[in-house]
């Protein structure tokens, strides 16, 4: 008798243990006991192969009939099935959503530029695991996140001399500070980046030596003003011609006449022209020096580009710094 009053409490304990094992989510087991007692049912429960089609019933009603629903705190829907619903990662007192919810928000916080995804209980400090990532993500999403996790956690880690690459997320040890090239061995990269600038690998040439893209943009923008103010075109065919020297009555082979000076079109003849020796009246010369015109032309239209661009951008290749 004092053997089974012993046992007693031994089996009681053990019952209440399973007992927790069963009605308790985040037992382990659960999930896999669960699963297979709604394959069970939704096998007894379905109707024939040959008798679905219209009366057959959603499967939210057969989850409703059999207790397995759950209505979502976030956007309120009723009876959403056990198996569209996840937890974030508590240990205890965890909180579940279904999973569009979760959906919106890990895609809202992915735009903020966040790497990490807490539970949208505003009380909760707890994330949702890998795993609810992975149903709610799209694969590509996914594995740039947990790249992105990984980089920060390595980086938080503190260890010296680690170099990221700045195009992946490759990452090295190099001890050697005389080592300013960063050869990433990520075989969808294989760059050379230079570890200072994180640009480019661009030796022989210093970091700021090296023409950035927005450098680049605006030389380009201020040669191309340099070269129109010297070029004129006809306003009849649009032919576009420079000279070297000489007069400038201009006679276009469409038969257009204009001054080379104003680039108006000319239809008085030589009287749109101050003569030689006559009285300073306005008009046009009839005689340049075109290498002084087109000087004067182009130091006016780079003057004119420079009001326009950034006071603070710097450029390694000044198109005007040899102007006199």
């Amino acid at each position: 008798m004092e053997g089974v009053e012993s046992e007693e409490p031994f089996r009681n304990t053990v019952e209440a243990l399973l007992m927790c094992q069963r009605t308790e989510p985040r037992m382990s087991g659960h999930q896999k006991l669960l699963k297979q007692t709604h394959a069970a049912r939704d096998r007894e429960e379905a109707p024939p192969q040959e008798t679905l089609g219209a009366t057959a019933a959603p499967t939210f009603v057969l989850a409703a009939s059999s207790n397995h629903v759950f209505e979502c705190t976030i956007c309120f829907e009723e009876a959403v099935p056990i198996k569209d619903v996840a937890t974030c990662d508590a240990l205890t007192n965890y909180h579940l959503f279904c999973i569009e919810c979760i959906r919106k928000h890990v895609a809202a916080l992915i735009g903020q530029g966040q790497s990490k995804f807490r539970c949208m209980n505003g009380y909760c400090e707890a994330e949702f695991s890998w795993r609810t990532l992975r149903r709610v993500m799209e694969p590509v999403v996914y594995r740039k996140v947990q790249e992105r996790r990984q980089q920060e956690e390595v980086m938080a880690a503190g260890v010296e001399n680690l170099v990221s690459c700045p195009f992946c997320c490759f990452m090295i040890i190099m001890p050697d500070p005389d080592n300013k090239v960063l050869e990433c061995l990520n075989p969808e990269c294989l760059k050379e980046s230079c570890r200072m600038c994180k640009e480019t690998s661009h030796i022989p040439l210093r970091c700021e030596e090296v023409e950035r893209e927005a450098q680049k943009d605006a030389r380009t923008m201020l040669e191309n003003r340099m070269a129109e103010a010297m070029i004129r075109q006809c306003p009849k065919c649009g032919k576009r011609f420079v000279t070297e020297g000489g007069c400038n009555k201009m006679t276009c082979s469409c038969g257009t006449v204009m001054c080379y000076v104003c680039k108006k079109v000319i239809t008085d003849g030589y009287n749109h022209f101050e003569q030689r020796g006559g009285v300073v009246s306005g008009k046009c010369p009839l005689w340049t020096n075109a290498l002084t015109l087109h000087s004067g032309e182009v130091r006016q239209a780079a003057e004119q580009g420079k009001e326009e661009l950034d006071p603070n951008l710097r450029l390694v290749h000044d198109p005007t710094q040899d102007m006199d």
